[in-house]
């Protein structure tokens, strides 16, 4: 991850919009089969996935303009959302009818995929000094 706030912001927001369009998918697909078991278990995936797509845009507005004594706590947010991400990606892999998840298996895995990369990723999320200005000029 590089050290301004605008490669910061572009590096969680990747991952984000994965599990957000992943989960957009999966639940149009289950719910068009009538999978209402996999339907429950993805809609708090995709809250958690919004939800982390707020505190980013929140915490890193753009422009330079984020304030660097929110990334401790964005840095925190994220780690818990993505906890919760990660069981209930967990869960539905075990916990449900395999059967009715064989068609979901998949995008399900690259939903937990963009999930534990953006752990990779707000786990390096730095919490001291951060250059707001972007890179340097070439």
């Amino acid at each position: 991850m590089g050290d301004s706030i605008a490669e910061i912001r572009h590096d969680l927001l990747t991952p984000v919009n994965h599990i957000i369009g992943y989960c957009e998918i999966l639940i149009e697909d289950a719910e068009g089969s009538g999978q209402e078991q996999a339907v429950a278990g993805l809609k708090p995936i995709l809250e958690q996935g919004r939800h982390l797509l707020e505190e980013i845009e929140h915490a890193l507005p753009g422009a330079g303009r984020a304030n660097e004594a929110e990334l401790p706590a964005l840095r925190l947010h994220l780690l818990a959302a993505l906890r919760q991400i990660l069981d209930a990606c967990d869960g539905m892999h075990w916990g449900a009818d395999p059967q009715a998840l064989a068609g979901f298996a998949e995008d399900l895995g690259k939903v937990r995929l963009a999930a534990t990369n953006l752990m990779e990723l707000a786990e390096r999320i730095p919490v001291g000094p951060v250059d707001a200005s972007g890179p340097p000029p070439p």
